[in-house]
């Protein structure tokens, strides 16, 4: 919205307006699943603006007239941008092959990686070296249903003074906006329909290896207990026996509370089979030997920090607007910091017994080398057959 132009303006003059009335626009995608929900992923369009109190009217302005009259029908300036995107996709698959293998795996278990990965992942790749004559028309297509004011919720983020007139001038932009909205709904594939073990081909002589399984909803003790699993097979079982020993330039575990999904990964890796037995080894070893008393005390405020590391203004009320339309309350976190707290080693054992259970269902997603590849089929088989070549 902010590349293309507006009627009798250049998309390099907007960019020049933009830059001096404002901090910066900026967009992007989200998927969630949210509290209330089980497994619907909600979707997101975010569009941020930030601006000096000032500057608001015509930051405001900017950003209405980008939001209802942004070229769109602007076909060369679309194709431009449509190379540019396809390159920067292109160019990114090595450099973070985990991610998008990662995303792949979690797919098969929580809609928002699914859709994740049809944005970002190996299956924006592929569309973006698809057919684009028709970009323009999709463009205006979904930019009338998605710019209504029904679908929009506002975040004010601004000192008291100056609250009641931003939000004077923020309700007078929402009136511009067209009437009406679209429901949340699912569609595309669920879960069952993606292949356990998949391979995406790339010119490398290094791998990226991924696997998914099913994990513990947010709002539970066992995800609590998950968390810290993950921090301690992060920093010390994966990376002493991915890295250390297997030469891989990293090793990494996660949990999705709202996706119910854990997440192993390993970067740069030069192997794929060891690494895929490193990840149920991992889940085995916790699951017979328990973290002594510091490295748990190590890994609860690990992760404990994560959740308590200062912010902006900006990002304060970025956090507290995602926290409110995925239903978590300030209670909620409380209970999540609480169990963490109280982490103990049985516990740490029964997510790994637990998650090891999970394994036998997992998804594997290795992105590497024909080679590579080739001769791990003969311990995966799945890998030989489900192959897809990715365009980088």
């Amino acid at each position: 919205l902010s590349e293309v132009g507006l009627p009798g303006r250049t998309y390099d003059q907007v960019a020049t307006e933009i830059a001096l009335k404002t901090g910066g626009i900026h967009g992007f995608l989200e998927a969630v699943v949210p509290v209330h929900e089980a497994r619907v992923a909600e979707r997101r369009f975010y569009l941020r603006l930030k601006c000096l109190e000032g500057a608001l009217p015509e930051a405001l302005d900017l950003l209405r007239r980008l939001l209802l009259d942004a070229s769109l029908d602007n076909e060369t300036r679309l194709a431009e941008l449509w190379r540019e995107i396809r390159s920067e996709l292109s160019g990114s698959v090595l450099p973070a092959g985990n991610s998008y293998a990662a995303l792949r795996a979690g797919r098969a278990f929580s809609d928002a990686a699914r859709y994740e990965d049809q944005w970002r992942g190996v299956a924006q790749l592929q569309f973006a070296h698809g057919d684009a004559t028709q970009l323009s028309k999709h463009l205006m297509a979904v930019h009338d249903g998605v710019v209504r004011a029904g679908n929009l919720t506002a975040n004010v983020t601004a000192g008291d003074a100056v609250m009641a007139t931003t939000l004077t001038q923020v309700e007078e932009l929402v009136s511009a906006l067209p009437h009406g909205g679209w429901a949340s709904h699912m569609d595309g594939d669920g879960s069952g329909s993606f292949p356990a073990q998949e391979a995406l081909v790339v010119p490398s002589d290094v791998s990226y290896v991924a696997a998914a399984m099913q994990a513990a909803r947010f709002g539970t003790d066992e995800h609590a207990h998950e968390l810290v699993l993950a921090h301690l097979l992060r920093t010390g079982y994966l990376w002493e026996t991915i890295r250390m020993e297997g030469g891989a330039y990293g090793a990494g575990a996660s949990t999705r509370g709202l996706g119910s999904v854990f997440t192993f990964s390993s970067y740069r890796d030069p192997r794929i089979v060891e690494t895929i037995r490193a990840f149920k080894g991992g889940l085995e070893h916790y699951a017979r030997s328990a973290p002594s008393e510091d490295e748990l005390d190590l890994a609860i405020i690990g992760v404990t920090g994560h959740d308590i590391r200062p912010l902006s203004p900006g990002q304060k009320g970025m956090v507290a607007l995602r926290r409110a339309l995925y239903g978590i309350s300030d209670e909620m976190r409380q209970e999540k910091r609480d169990a963490i707290r109280k982490t103990g080693a049985a516990d740490i054992r029964r997510a790994a017994e637990r998650l090891h259970d999970s394994m036998s269902e997992a998804t594997i997603v290795v992105m590497g080398g024909g080679q590579a590849l080739e001769s791990a089929a003969t311990e995966f088989p799945e890998l030989g057959v489900n192959q897809v070549i990715l365009p980088v």
